[in-house]
């Protein structure tokens, strides 16, 4: 699960679909029209916060701890979503929340929810890199890869994943170049990842710092 991990990490993160018919639950977000920054700083507040107790509830002793501390995950991201609903690496953060607090048919529906949000940036910019690299990371290790559906997201993170590749032919931009990597990952190509990356021990924490308002590296501490 460490390729799962690693791509994860470079989010969402978040081609239509088909929906499966299996039951899952309607997340209800509460939607909000509040653009000006002291909100969205707010919502950043939250997400860290929730994240932050995520990422304890996955690593307590015990089980009565680890519930308070999904509690508080699920608080926080709950907030966080009010404030932005269509960002969608709030919404990839309830789904993983969800998922280990084994509340699968919520993580599901916050699956859904993302690919809704990455679908609609698509149809306005179809050739967008990152949409596009969220969106297959999505497909290919977000909730729907532990699901029945699992193969059919899978290839079309394969068919996005080398869109990218086409897409970033010619390019030394550090960020296209990143997605371009990822990728290679997603294609098994992890020779041409690692070339691409140049990947090196702690070569992560380097290129992202040490930094909990980073969502790659936010994404890397929750899958590690």
């Amino acid at each position: 699960m460490k390729k799962y991990a690693v791509i994860m990490a470079s989010a969402l993160i978040m081609l239509i679909p088909a929906v499966s018919n299996a039951n899952y639950v309607l997340l209800k977000v509460k939607p909000s029209a509040a653009t000006q920054s002291v909100d969205i700083k707010q919502g950043l507040q939250f997400f860290n916060a929730a994240y932050e107790a995520y990422f304890a509830a996955k690593n307590s002793d015990t089980s009565l701890t680890a519930a308070e501390n999904y509690v508080k995950a699920i608080a926080n991201i709950s907030k966080a979503n009010a404030i932005e609903s269509d960002n969608v690496s709030y919404v990839a953060l309830s789904m993983q929340i969800y998922r280990g607090k084994g509340v699968l048919p919520y993580a599901k529906s916050a699956a859904l929810k993302a690919e809704k949000i990455l679908q609609s940036k698509l149809q306005a910019e179809p050739n967008d890199v990152y949409t596009l690299l969220d969106y297959a990371i999505l497909c290919y290790a977000g909730d729907m890869a532990y699901r029945p559906e699992a193969a059919q997201y899978k290839q079309k993170a394969t068919q996005m994943a080398q869109r990218i590749i086409k897409l970033t032919d010619d390019t030394d931009d550090i960020k296209d170049l990143r997605a371009r990597a990822y990728a290679y990952l997603m294609l098994g190509q992890e020779g041409k990842f690692k070339d691409t990356m140049r990947i090196e021990p702690g070569f992560f924490s380097k290129l992202f710092g040490n930094n909990s308002t980073n969502k790659f590296y936010l994404y890397l501490q929750i899958c590690f």
